[in-house]
C-alpha cells in the first residue's frame, strides 16, 4: 500500500503445548542464545537458549497440525557454523503436553561440497541444500547450504553417511522454486574422506532424458526414456 491501512489485525493464538530441553555440545557445554522455531503449516513460534542451554517453544496443541522444533540455521549460523545437530520428527500435539527434545552438537570435522549446473552446464545459484545422516541412533542434519554465484556449495559434516539433497515444496531457494528437478536423488556421500565432493546436475522441470542404456546383443540394446 502507498498509505496507511486500518483494521490489519493480526490473531495470536495462545500457546498451550510446549516443546522443551536443552542444547549443548557431547562434552555436555551448554550453547546460550541459540533461537529454536516451532513451525507447522502456516504457524511459527519462538524460543531461546539460556546460559545453561536450556530452552521453551510454546506451540498450539490441537492434536491437527504437525509441529517441529529445530535450532534456525541462519539466525545461528555465527553459533553453530562448525557443528551439525540432531533432528526430530514432526508430530501433533495434545493441549497441555509436553514434548523433551534435547538437542547435542557434533563437530563438523569435514565438508560435502562441489558445483550445481544444469544440463547445459549454467550455474545453479541460490538453491539451497542439506545432508542428513543417522549417527550413533540419533538423525542428524547439517547446517543449510545455498549455492554461490558460481554454483558451487559447502556443507560441513562428521563422520557417518549422508543423504545430502535439495530443498524442495515450492519454499523460497527451493529447487523446484527455481524451475529444476534433480532425477537422480537421493544423493549418498560417505565420510571420511575427510572431504568429500558432489557434483550436481540438474534439469529444466518438463526436460526429457535418457536413463538406463543397456546392450542386450550384437543388434539391441535399450533405454528409459524420463521427462524430468
Amino acid at each position: 500500500s502507498g498509505g496507511s491501512v486500518t483494521n490489519a489485525n493480526i490473531a495470536l493464538p495462545e500457546g498451550n503445548a510446549l516443546f522443551y530441553g536443552r542444547i549443548t555440545d557431547i562434552s555436555n557445554t551448554p550453547f546460550a542464545n541459540i533461537e529454536l522455531d516451532g513451525s507447522a503449516n502456516n504457524y511459527d513460534a519462538k524460543g531461546y537458549s539460556d546460559q545453561n542451554g536450556y530452552y521453551a517453544v510454546a506451540i498450539l496443541g490441537d492434536l491437527t497440525n504437525y509441529w517441529s522444533c529445530n535450532a534456525n540455521d541462519e539466525k545461528n549460523s555465527s553459533l553453530l557454523a562448525s557443528y551439525i545437530l540432531n533432528v526430530f520428527d514432526s508430530m501433533t500435539n495434545s493441549p497441555n503436553e509436553t514434548t523433551l527434545e534435547n538437542f547435542v552438537a557434533l563437530p563438523a570435522t569435514a565438508t560435502i561440497s562441489g558445483h550445481v549446473q544444469d544440463n547445459s552446464g549454467t550455474n545453479v545459484t541460490g538453491v539451497k541444500m542439506n545432508g542428513f545422516a543417522t549417527i550413533g541412533g540419533n538423525n542428524y542434519q547439517t547446517v543449510g547450504a545455498t549455492t554461490d554465484n558460481s554454483g558451487n556449495y559447502s556443507l560441513a559434516a562428521a563422520s557417518g553417511q549422508w543423504n545430502v539433497e535439495f530443498l524442495t515444496g515450492g519454499l523460497s531457494g527451493g529447487l523446484d522454486s527455481l524451475g529444476y528437478v534433480d532425477t537422480t536423488a537421493p544423493h549418498i556421500v560417505s565420510i571420511p574422506p575427510m572431504n568429500a565432493v558432489l557434483n550436481l546436475t540438474v534439469y529444466p522441470i518438463g526436460t526429457p532424458f535418457l536413463t538406463a542404456p543397456q546392450r542386450f546383443g550384437s543388434m539391441q540394446f535399450g533405454f528409459t526414456l524420463n521427462r524430468a
